[in-house]
């Protein structure tokens, strides 16, 4: 049995997520704005800053795959760059909640990849099988909510989109990392949670999982684990 967590296992895999942006246009709104034509938008939000050669601009509205909007004093003169990269954490969803604490923190905890914990391994003893464990996850991809005012659109347009390819491009990290992960197999489960401090597995509303000013969506899958895949990470 490896003698690292799932968690530490998979730091590098998190690390690997493609965060870059390609453009066709840019569009200068003279107004210190800037907006970007982009059909696959990723997990942009509003409210975030992104650095584009070495300047730093706040974005300032996002179409889904259409278009992202930036302010910022130097005019951009490049299509491609980097969106942030988030931010991983393991544990007990009463543990992450306390450490996210209320709804006044979007740019140094969000969006968050949450490894629910505790994950099921199997553990394989077969020493001539190149898969050591299979790990069942339940991962989280998680954004700020405005669950007052926001309407079902507001949730899909500016929780559920971005954090959708938030997950898809955590998926294709994994399907990448052939040193670490063997070939993913079978389906896995994606769920929308509008509000996730309203939502429970079993459906409805009747008791929180974070807290209201969350949304996102949550992925259960299987990860196959290769033998001696030791990585450097801390948990």
């Amino acid at each position: 049995m490896n003698k690292q967590q799932t968690y530490t296992r998979l730091l590098p895999v998190f690390s690997r997520m493609n965060k870059s942006l390609t453009c066709t246009a840019m569009t200068d709104n003279g107004n210190d704005t800037y907006t970007f034509d982009c059909d696959y938008t990723k997990w942009a939000i509003a409210g975030h800053n992104v650095t584009i050669l070495g300047n730093s601009y706040t974005i300032t509205e996002v179409e889904p795959n259409v278009s992202i909007t930036v302010s910022g004093t130097i005019v951009p003169t490049v299509l491609t760059f980097d969106l942030y990269a988030g931010y991983f954490k393991h544990g007990t969803v009463k543990k992450v909640a306390e450490e996210i604490g209320t709804k006044n923190f979007q740019n140094d905890r969000l969006p968050l990849n949450f490894l629910h914990e505790t994950v099921n391994e199997a553990v394989n003893f077969d020493v001539e099988d190149s898969i050591e464990t299979n790990s069942t996850c339940t991962f989280y991809f998680l954004t700020s909510c405005n669950f007052q005012d926001w309407t079902q659109s507001d949730g899909d347009t500016l929780a559920n989109i971005p954090m959708r390819a938030f997950c898809r491009e955590f998926v294709l990290a994994l399907s990448r990392s052939t040193d670490i992960i063997g070939e993913l197999k079978n389906t896995a489960d994606v769920r929308n949670y509008h509000v996730a401090g309203l939502s429970q597995d079993n459906g409805g509303t009747v008791k929180n999982v974070f807290n209201e000013y969350l949304a996102g969506v949550s992925l259960r899958l299987t990860i196959p684990f290769l033998r001696n895949c030791d990585v450097t990470g801390s948990a």
